[in-house]
């Protein structure tokens, strides 16, 4: 419920920051008095505000909200860091500014910025969670991955857990490096299902189907094939392909095609570029 979530400052109001903070208000895991968001785009601070949450223009005003809230709640809150990698020195002395002297949980959504090095940035007293969700957290069916770095104690992930249950289904891992693979996983693989759809409605037009009925066939299918995948007990792709593929059927003609364009060798490469990407733009 929602008093179990400490008092919560969100630094930076994108469509990511929204998915969480409104899925956390319709699962009833905020409390939208315990809540104030910092973004300086005034229309997004509205959208915060039409569901009875704070919203600052500075993430020195957010902080300043937050300490606001500990004082009447009588236990300290926690930040939610979700900007851009590239921002976090610019944003770090502005959190650091209005910090205090209180230990607090920083729930950092910066792919590829570890928890040694946001701690650094910050420069004050922050114990680290690391969290990588997806865009599907927009329509509460996303993936977070969340791990708990060197600077965080044993119970600092309970909070981020309960809220990023609210928008899909959480995968706590051990370490950092299984955070950044699942980032280049999960995190861009909405991408790579797109770019699937894309290509199969393509595909589609160009054998002679009306674009529109190559679209509603393929959304159609990708959807109903991710169901099937949750649903199936034993959650095995491969025995599920296989089902399709019947022997010397049109299934089996176009996975030959696949196979010899090497097309699991270019998604396993496609994941390390990420995964690499992720690293370069954390360092």
């Amino acid at each position: 419920m929602a008093e179990n979530i400490p008092p919560l400052a969100v630094i930076g109001g994108g469509n990511m920051a929204q998915a969480i903070v409104l899925g956390g208000l319709d699962a009833g895991t905020l409390d939208p008095s315990r809540v104030v968001v910092a973004d300086r785009n005034e229309a997004k601070r509205e959208l915060f505000r039409a569901a009875g949450v704070e919203a600052v223009a500075t993430p020195g005003d957010a902080m300043s909200g937050l300490c606001a809230m500990e004082r009447a709640a009588g236990e300290i809150g926690q930040v939610l860091l979700a900007i851009k990698p590239q921002s976090l020195d610019e944003v770090a002395p502005m959190l650091a500014g209005a910090w205090g002297d209180a230990e607090r949980v920083v729930i950092s959504l910066l792919a590829g910025v570890s928890g040694e090095r946001a701690a650094r940035a910050l420069g004050v007293a922050a114990r680290i969670v690391r969290a990588m969700p997806n865009t599907p957290a927009r329509i509460r069916r996303g993936a977070t991955g969340v791990v708990r770095t060197g600077s965080a104690k044993e119970g600092d992930t309970r909070a981020a857990v309960q809220l990023f249950a609210a928008v899909g289904e959480v995968l706590e891992v051990e370490t950092e490096t299984h955070l950044d693979v699942l980032g280049a996983v999960a995190g861009s693989g909405p991408a790579y299902a797109f770019y699937l759809a894309e290509a199969m409605i393509d595909a589609g037009e160009g054998a002679g189907l009306p674009r529109e009925v190559a679209e509603r066939a393929v959304i159609a299918t990708l959807a109903g094939a991710g169901e099937l995948m949750a649903r199936d007990s034993a959650r095995d792709p491969g025995a599920l392909r296989a089902a399709v593929t019947s022997r010397g059927g049109i299934t089996l003609a176009a996975m030959t095609v696949l196979d010899a364009a090497g097309v699991k060798e270019t998604i396993d490469a496609a994941v390390q570029a990420g995964i690499d990407r992720g690293r370069e733009l954390g360092a």
